[in-house]
């Protein structure tokens, strides 16, 4: 009897109680992207990802869902070309048009890089970067390619990424971007992991009214801290010095590639064509390579050992360091894993001498 009466007191007070409006997500939530479309979400903080006008789950309805959200948010991103069309200029910076906006926490997780591309494709208000990560954001991201913004004549920075946050990049590729002053690929002063990401074809231009161009694939700024493991960087190239990497910051090279990185050394200064060190710089099992020209510049990174460089301009003198030596590099190619790598040829002198425990 007691129990019925309980019962009967709980449903009556459902019954009075006023609506309070659709339940929102007390903590984690998960979005599951179905349109390549770029269009804004209808309502953000609703728990509901759902664009305007085509009611579809788009990649930003997905990441505003998410920065409105409390709590880590993921977001599930399948094969497509996400073009990222929406501008509105001017404008304060909102994730509601422009560069997409990582404001929380929240995993991003594609189908592959291969497949799964986020592509510049209009002027953002201080130029068309693809992804800024707020100081308060947290982005855990694997499987994407970042590819075609163009930030030149804006003098914005991280024409890919720009993170002054906190971001993890996981099997991705970051490649033909082009910054208008550092870090045609990456711009990081906050904190950042990549693991098995390709960075290649970057570069940063001297923006004519402030002369810059610094870091074509990665500019790590004075309060940045970098990690970098099992990482190709290729081909970037940049106006005045850091062809591959321009290092202000703290930054650590563990199993990382950088081949035929270009500096242009515009002002007659020293160029760094693979690494332009002026922070703090740790090196272990890593090739540092090219054609002509210097490798590094600025201050010597400090090794950690087991390090190959095709010249004697990065001063390495670690435990089984090797200078003045061809690695014996295969092209950019498909050699199995998530991006394209340079194999080791036959005969190349890395076979076999990385530290494992590294």
């Amino acid at each position: 009897m007691h129990r019925r009466t309980a019962l009967l007191l709980l449903l009556a007070a459902l019954i009075v109680a006023p609506w309070a409006g659709p339940i929102r997500p007390a903590s984690a939530a998960g979005f599951t992207v179905n349109s390549t479309n770029d269009e804004p979400d209808a309502s953000p903080g609703d728990g509901i990802c759902a664009s305007t006008p085509s009611g579809a789950c788009t990649l930003r309805a997905a990441i505003m869902e998410a920065n409105a959200l409390p709590g880590p948010d993921s977001i599930s991103v399948p094969p497509g070309m996400y073009d990222l069309r929406l501008r509105a200029t001017p404008q304060p910076d909102t994730d509601a048009a422009n560069d997409l906006d990582i404001t929380s926490e929240v995993t991003i997780t594609a189908a592959s890089a291969g497949s799964t591309s986020i592509r510049s494709a209009g002027y953002d208000f201080l130029g068309p970067r693809l992804l800024e990560i707020s100081p308060a954001g947290n982005a855990q991201i694997s499987g994407l390619t970042f590819f075609g913004a163009d930030t030149f004549g804006t003098g914005d920075v991280g024409a890919g990424i720009a993170n002054r946050g906190t971001l993890t990049l996981r099997d991705s590729v970051i490649e033909h971007n082009r910054a208008g002053t550092l870090g045609g690929g990456l711009y990081n002063s906050g904190n950042a992991l990549l693991e098995r990401v390709l960075i290649t074809s970057n570069s940063a231009a001297d923006f004519p009214s402030s002369p810059a161009g610094y870091g074509g694939g990665i500019y790590n700024d004075g309060t940045g801290t970098l990690a970098l493991r099992n990482i190709t960087i290729s081909g970037n190239g940049v106006d005045i010095s850091g062809g591959g990497i321009y290092n202000n910051g703290a930054m650590n090279l563990t199993n990382v590639t950088m081949q035929d990185n270009s500096a242009s050394n515009k002002y007659g200064t020293a160029s760094g064509n693979s690494l332009y060190n002026v922070g703090s710089a740790q090196v272990r099992n890593s090739i540092i390579s090219r054609t002509g020209g210097d490798n590094c510049a600025g201050s010597p990174p400090e090794s950690l050992g087991n390090n190959i460089e095709s010249g004697d301009t990065c001063r390495l003198n670690g435990p089984s360091d090797r200078n003045d030596l061809d690695p014996r590099l295969g092209p950019l190619a498909d050699n199995g894993g998530p991006t394209l790598t340079h194999a080791l040829l036959p005969g190349s002198p890395a076979i076999d001498t990385a530290a494992d425990a590294a």
